[in-house]
C-alpha cells in the first residue's frame, strides 16, 4: 500500500484546512508541512507527496515556489494545488502549472473535489513508481545490450582483422600467395558457370636482385610496395584482384576479361610506371625500374582447370624475359593447351 502525503505550510492547517481534518483520516493521509521555499523543495523532493497545497498567504513568496517545483526533475510531476480568494490568483496559479484552484474559505464540494484530487494523487504516484522501476529496467537493459554489442563488434572486428592478416601480405598490402590461390579457384568456378572468360597477369620486376645489391635489402622491401601500390592503383573494377605471387613477382586475376583487355591492363600498368619512375641504376636496361609480364586468359572447361591458366601465363612471362624483358607477352592455347606467342610490346 502506498502512503499518501499531502505537503502543505504551517501555520495554515488549523484554519483552512481544519475542515478537512476528519477527510484526511479517513483517507489515511498524513500532512507534512513546511516552514520556508527551501524545507517545502527539500521535502518535496524527499517525500515525494501525492499532493501539494499551496496558498496566498504562505509565508514564503507562493508563486515562485510553484516555478522552483515545476523545474526540478524530482517534483514536476507532483500535482499542485493553490488556494485563494481572488480571480487573479487562480489565472496566475493555473497558469504557473497548478492542476486545480480552490476558492477560500473551502466549502463542502471544494472539499469533496480536494478528496478526489488526493486520490487522483495517489494513483499518479503508483504509476510514477512504476514507471520509474520500468525506467531503471530499461535503462539496465539497455546498458547490457550495448556491452554486449561492444563485446560482438570488438570480437568481429578482432576476427576480421586477423582474417585479413592472415589474407594480407605484410609487406606489399596486397593479398598474399594464399588468398591468391583461393581466389583463383573461386573466379575458375564462377567463370565455368558462367561460360566467361578468366584473364591472368604474371608480372615480374627486372633485375630485382640487382636492385637488392644497388640499393640494400630495405630499400627492396619499399620499391616491392610501392609497385604493388602501383598496380593496384592502376587496376579500377572492383571484381579484379591484386595479389604478391612470389618474391618480386605480382598476379592479377582479371574476370570476365577477353584478352584484348587484359592486354589493355598491361599497357596501362607500363605506362603508369614510366610515369611514377623508380630508379634502378643496376639495370641492364637503363637507370629505371621495369617490368615483364606474361598474360593468359581463358573460358573454363569442364575438363580444364586454373593450372592451365597460370601455366600459359607463366610460360609467357618467361617469353617476355627471353626476348629482352620490360615488355608484356601474351598467351592463347590452342586444342592441346600449347602456349603460342600472340603478341610482344615494348614499353
Amino acid at each position: 500500500m502506498i502512503t499518501q502525503q499531502l505537503l502543505t505550510f504551517e501555520g495554515w492547517l488549523d484554519s483552512a484546512l481544519e475542515p478537512m481534518l476528519p477527510l484526511l483520516a479517513n483517507l489515511e493521509q498524513e500532512i507534512c508541512t513546511a516552514h520556508s521555499q527551501p524545507d517545502c523543495l527539500e521535502k518535496a523532493r524527499s517525500l515525494a507527496p501525492n499532493l501539494i497545497v499551496l496558498a496566498e498567504e504562505m509565508p514564503f513568496d507562493p508563486w515562485q515556489t510553484i516555478q522552483r517545483l515545476q523545474s526540478h526533475q524530482q517534483t514536476c510531476t507532483i500535482p499542485l494545488v493553490f488556494c485563494g480568494t481572488s480571480e487573479l490568483a487562480q489565472k496566475q496559479a493555473l497558469a504557473l502549472g497548478c492542476i486545480h484552484y480552490l476558492q477560500l474559505p473551502l466549502a463542502k464540494p471544494e472539499i469533496l473535489h480536494l478528496q478526489h484530487l488526493m486520490q487522483l494523487g495517489r494513483r499518479l504516484q503508483a504509476l510514477s513508481n512504476e514507471n520509474e522501476k520500468l525506467r531503471s529496467l530499461l535503462i539496465r537493459r539497455n546498458t547490457q545490450l550495448r556491452t554486449q554489442y561492444l563485446h560482438q563488434l570488438a570480437i568481429h572486428q578482432s576476427n576480421f582483422e586477423l582474417k585479413r592478416l592472415a589474407y594480407l601480405d605484410g609487406l606489399t598490402e596486397v593479398a598474399n600467395r594464399r588468398y591468391f590461390d583461393q581466389r583463383l579457384q573461386q573466379e575458375w568456378q564462377r567463370s565455368r558457370r558462367l561460360q566467361k572468360p578468366l584473364s591472368l597477369m604474371l608480372c615480374d620486376i627486372d633485375y630485382f636482385k640487382a636492385y637488392n645489391d644497388t640499393y640494400g635489402h630495405p630499400q627492396g622491401d619499399r620499391c616491392l610496395h610501392q609497385v604493388a601500390q602501383l598496380i593496384r592503383q592502376t587496376v579500377k573494377r572492383a571484381s579484379d584482384f591484386v595479389a604478391r605471387y612470389g618474391g618480386e613477382e605480382f598476379a592479377l586475376i582479371l574476370p570476365n576479361t577477353p584478352l584484348k583487355g587484359a592486354e589493355r591492363l598491361c599497357q596501362k600498368v607500363q605506362q603508369q610506371l614510366q610515369q611514377q619512375p623508380i630508379d634502378h641504376i643496376g639495370s641492364a636496361l637503363g637507370s629505371r625500374l621495369t617490368l615483364s609480364i606474361g598474360v593468359a586468359s581463358l573460358i573454363p572447361s569442364a575438363d580444364s582447370t586454373s593450372a592451365e591458366l597460370v601455366s600459359l601465363a607463366d610460360k609467357a612471362l618467361y617469353q617476355a624475359k627471353a626476348q629482352g624483358r620490360n615488355r608484356f607477352v601474351s598467351a592463347v592455347a590452342d586444342s592441346s593447351v600449347e602456349m603460342v606467342a600472340k603478341q610482344t610490346t615494348e614499353a
